[in-house]
């Protein structure tokens, strides 16, 4: 029984007309974000990779703890950082809900197309925040790591002192905002 990480998932950009991409698309505020589902990005996965969307996802006895339903990717890494498992008709009795578990977790198991995920506890699926397209966020993220135990920076982007100190220099504001940077 051969497994392999998720985490080796490969994408590749899909080159498109981009008034055909802007009429075509619903979301278009996701386009900006770093975080998107794939469903909605100018993306998909390479030819012979597998597509684990709609996979069970198992727990360490093989217990259904959901399917997944979708994959978020990093568009600027390339790569797929989680899945969204829809927790409907699980087996552990959890309360019905997406939840994002980040891809690295994950382990394939391609003969039965199941998604194995032994080193996630039962209390760590319960602590994971809810779901919410709209909320692919910094913090989002820094709420599922710590679920994990892992301490991530993520810098909001108002908060990056380059970018704000640009922004003081584009609008002029001369001495008084270069005071704060220095």
């Amino acid at each position: 029984m051969k497994r392999t990480s998720a985490s080796q998932i490969r994408l590749h950009l899909i080159f498109t007309n981009k008034k055909t991409l802007l009429l075509n698309t619903k979301n278009n505020y996701m386009k900006n974000n770093r975080l998107q589902e794939l469903d909605h990005s100018n993306f998909e996965i390479v030819k012979d990779e597998p597509d684990i969307r709609g996979w069970d996802v198992r727990y360490k006895n093989g217990e259904k703890i959901g399917s997944v339903e979708e994959l978020i990717l990093d568009t600027a890494a390339k790569k797929v950082r989680y899945m969204i498992v829809d927790l409907d008709e699980n087996e552990l009795r959890l309360e019905h809900r997406k939840i994002a578990i980040p891809i690295g977790f994950a382990e394939l198991e391609s003969r039965t197309d199941d998604v194995l995920i032994p080193n996630v506890s039962v209390d760590q699926l319960c602590n994971l925040p809810d779901y919410k397209r709209s909320e692919l966020t910094p913090d989002f993220e820094r709420r599922i790591s710590s679920t994990f135990g892992r301490k991530v920076k993520v810098d909001p982007v108002s908060t990056n002192r380059r970018l704000e100190k640009e922004r003081c220099l584009l609008h002029k504001i001369g001495k008084q905002c270069a005071a704060l940077f220095y």
